[in-house]
C-alpha cells in the first residue's frame, strides 16, 4: 500500500548532490514530520477511509483528486 510521502525520506541522495548545500541531507518526513499532514488510512471489506489532519483549513479550501491510482490531497 502506499502511505503519504512527499518525496521520500531524503530530498536528495547522497550522491547526486553532495557539495554545497549542507542541509540537503535533512530529513523531509518519517520521525521527524512537523510540517506533513497527520493521515490514517483503514481499510475496510471494499474501500479505504482516509481521516486527515489538516488545522486551520475551511472544508471548502480542500481538495482530493484520485488520478491513476493515486490519491492528491492539497489545500490552499
Amino acid at each position: 500500500m502506499l502511505m503519504p510521502s512527499i518525496f521520500g525520506e531524503n530530498l536528495f541522495n547522497d550522491d547526486w548532490m553532495d557539495f554545497s548545500f549542507p542541509d540537503v541531507d535533512k530529513v523531509l518526513y518519517g520521525k521527524h514530520a512537523k510540517n506533513v499532514m497527520k493521515t490514517d488510512v483503514k481499510e475496510t471489506d471494499n474501500s479505504y477511509e482516509v481521516d486527515i489532519d489538516l488545522p486551520g483549513f475551511k472544508k471548502d479550501e480542500i481538495e482530493a483528486k484520485l488520478e491513476n491510482g493515486y490519491l492528491t490531497i492539497s489545500a490552499a
